[in-house]
């Protein structure tokens, strides 16, 4: 069924007089509409422009969260020391890592050895002499190898 409109609640502004009008039919006063356009055209394109800028934010964002969930996949551990909070922290994994790597071990092998014993070069230099012969030592761990991993290191 159609909408019906109650005429009776919105009289003529000027007369009072009951307005029996379809609003389907109703004129568009042309003068009024670009006026209003004008007005209101700097407010329009000005959130046109941040409704780009959050949409382009939002894509930035879920491109970074679908690599990290890749890398999540991959290999968990080097999204931990691409991630370490603490910029100086980081800077020293990563000079850590840099010489393990110098020396011949690969990064994987590097990185489980600095996670193993927290971060301290020549304990990890150590435990990749101790491990090296270890099967799986190339091998990226998974998520849940990593959560054991943590489990032993902080237990």
């Amino acid at each position: 069924p159609p909408i019906q409109y109650d005429t009776n609640a919105a009289p003529c502004p000027t007369c009072r007089q009951p307005l029996d009008l379809d609003p389907d039919s109703l004129v568009v006063n042309r003068e009024l509409a670009a006026k209003l356009q004008e007005l209101f055209s700097e407010d329009i394109q000005e959130r046109k422009e941040e409704v780009d800028e959050e949409e382009k934010a939002y894509e930035e964002a879920r491109e970074l969260r679908e690599e990290r969930e890749r890398m999540m996949q991959i290999n968990p551990l080097q999204l931990m020391f691409d991630n370490e909070d603490e910029p100086d922290r980081r800077r020293i994994l990563q000079r850590d890592l840099t010489l393990l790597t110098g020396m011949g071990f690969s990064a994987v092998e590097s990185q489980k050895a600095l996670f193993v014993c927290s971060g301290v070069h020549d304990e990890a230099l150590n435990w990749l002499i101790q491990h090296q012969h270890h099967p799986d030592l190339t091998v990226p761990w998974n998520m849940a190898q990593l959560q054991e991993q943590m489990v032993l290191r902080n237990a």
